[in-house]
């Protein structure tokens, strides 16, 4: 977790720098959602009684996205500046 929280602390202080844009938004949330949905989409279904591990990776996959994506458009909306 120490490894992860560096990693995401690092990708941050770039995010700051300079203006906040849409594109910017959406890289470093969807860069944090294949960071942190590796775990849930990979390692997961090994640990448990998955019925059907495709299944399992489409229908994590697909939440995992949509969650980013969404906190992509979050991120900028709270973080843009009003011209």
């Amino acid at each position: 977790m120490i490894i992860q929280a560096l990693i995401l602390s690092f990708a941050l202080s770039i995010y700051s720098m300079g203006a906040v844009t849409l594109r910017k938004s959406m890289e470093v949330s969807l860069s944090f959602g294949l960071f942190l949905a590796a775990y849930i989409v990979l390692a997961e279904p090994a640990k448990y009684v998955a019925p059907s591990i495709q299944k399992w990776i489409i229908v994590e996959a697909g939440a995992s996205t949509l969650q980013f994506v969404l906190f992509g458009f979050a991120f900028w909306f709270i973080h843009r500046r009003k011209a």
